[in-house]
């Protein structure tokens, strides 16, 4: 179990803080989660011809997308979740040396960078 492995390698406890949740908890439906399926969102990820896809075969996207999914739900389909989730599932598939398309753009995940610098994928 991953939050267990996590566990063992947490510094200190934090007051307030907490490894799962507690009390009312955010859940979302079904029929909210499809909505963050969708290419527009965590769907990128799993796109049989999309810009993952030479990665599919190394590794899997599955559960990128689950916790893609439930996070963006979770947090009302913030940008900066699913584009965090998707930036991972990127950066481990570079880690591998996997080759894959261009997956931000204008409108899609952007990525500003700092005068005199410049984003390559």
């Amino acid at each position: 179990e991953v939050t267990q492995f996590a566990n063992r390698w947490k510094v200190k406890d934090v007051p307030g803080c907490t490894t799962g949740c507690t009390g009312k908890c955010q859940r979302c439906t079904e029929a909210e989660k499809r909505a963050y399926q969708v290419e527009r969102y965590c769907g990128i990820l799993t796109k049989s011809n999309g810009p993952f896809a030479p990665c599919h075969r190394t590794i899997s996207p599955t559960k990128f997308f689950e916790d893609c999914v439930i996070d963006t739900c979770t947090y009302k389909g913030h940008r900066g979740v699913f584009c965090g989730a998707i930036g991972t599932y990127a950066r481990i598939c570079q880690a591998q040396n996997i080759q894959i398309k261009q997956w931000r753009s204008n409108s899609f995940c952007s990525f500003s960078c700092l005068p005199n610098s410049h984003y390559e994928l």
